[in-house]
């Protein structure tokens, strides 16, 4: 049972790095497109203007789904100097008081996200004319996926835990 669990838990991680990832490609590559077209624009003194909107938008879900991905891989390289100073035990304390601190945080944001996106969901970009809550839904999945990414990893670390003790 916790080698299934395990292996679901992995493999949900790795479809959702996969199709993040793709998304992202797909945004990256987009905004790569705007960024030259406006810099090109610019110097033939024919800006165009509805390039600052799309680049907002890209950028604010390339940073969503970048942040997602960076949690599963634990990749947040300021908190790897903490970790990687303990061992055992003590580790595995630290690895869970940290993941439990990083929830708090994001479970924050995720709500102060959520009260974002109901209080701009009246505005409207001036050239899209999206609704401004689809720039903080990037946001609000963002600290609602890396929540519950931390919330399984303490629980895989505690199923683990247990198969280390049989």
């Amino acid at each position: 049972m916790r080698t299934k669990f395990n292996h679901t838990l992995n493999s949900f991680f790795d479809l959702t790095e996969t199709i993040f990832s793709f998304f992202n490609a797909i945004l990256v590559t987009i905004m790569i497109v705007v960024v030259v077209l406006d810099v090109f624009s610019t110097l033939l003194k024919y800006p165009i203007t509805i390039t600052t909107e799309l680049t907002g938008l890209t950028f604010a879900w390339i940073t969503g789904f970048s942040g997602v991905i960076i949690t599963m891989r634990d990749g947040n390289i300021a908190l790897d100097i903490v970790k990687t100073k303990f061992k055992g035990t003590a580790k595995i304390i630290v690895d869970t008081v940290i993941d439990m601190i990083c929830i708090a945080f994001s479970w924050l944001m995720f709500t102060a996200s959520w009260e974002m996106c109901v209080s701009m969901k009246e505005l409207y970009m001036p050239l899209f004319r999206f609704p401004k809550t689809v720039l903080y839904l990037s946001m609000l999945l963002m600290f609602g996926m890396i929540t519950l990414v931390l919330l399984l990893r303490i629980i895989q670390r505690f199923v683990n835990l247990e198969v280390h003790h049989e």
